[in-house]
């Protein structure tokens, strides 16, 4: 992992990412936040594209889909829940308010999030440029 990324949380082993399809992302977008993130030094098992995702707390994977059950409060562009274990996480989901879900950055900021970053000792960084919530 990379010393400008601030931690509270790390994933044991790569993480899959599910993504649901039916939520509308852009293949390209989640392609190039995983280079983006592969690129920082943090590792996936495989990216699996679902029709329809139905479970999320999927053990040893983010799932990302769309916000259909409106878990997103507010003002907030997404959710993101982590499961987690002694700082271990478990699982992750994300939620994306419908509007922002053909936003790569969002999607990547997102991404980041599941995968345990706080923030970023670089003011310009993505990871400090959206308020993203995490629950528990």
């Amino acid at each position: 992992s990379n010393t400008k990324y601030e931690h509270t949380l790390h994933w044991k082993e790569p993480p899959t990412l599910i993504v649901c399809e039916d939520s509308g992302f852009k293949r390209d977008h989640i392609e190039s936040s995983v280079s983006f993130w592969r690129n920082q030094g943090y590792d996936f098992d495989m990216v699996i594209y679902r029709k329809n995702c139905i479970t999320h707390n999927s053990h040893g994977a983010i799932v990302i889909a769309h916000d259909k059950y409106k878990l997103v409060v507010s003002e907030d562009i997404a959710k993101t829940s982590i499961d987690y274990t002694e700082g271990s996480i478990n699982y992750a989901n994300i939620w994306i308010e419908r509007k922002h879900i053909k936003d790569s950055e969002v999607i990547r900021a997102t991404i980041g999030r599941s995968l345990g970053i706080i923030n970023s000792s670089v003011e310009s960084d993505i990871m400090n440029k959206y308020d993203i919530m995490i629950y528990r």
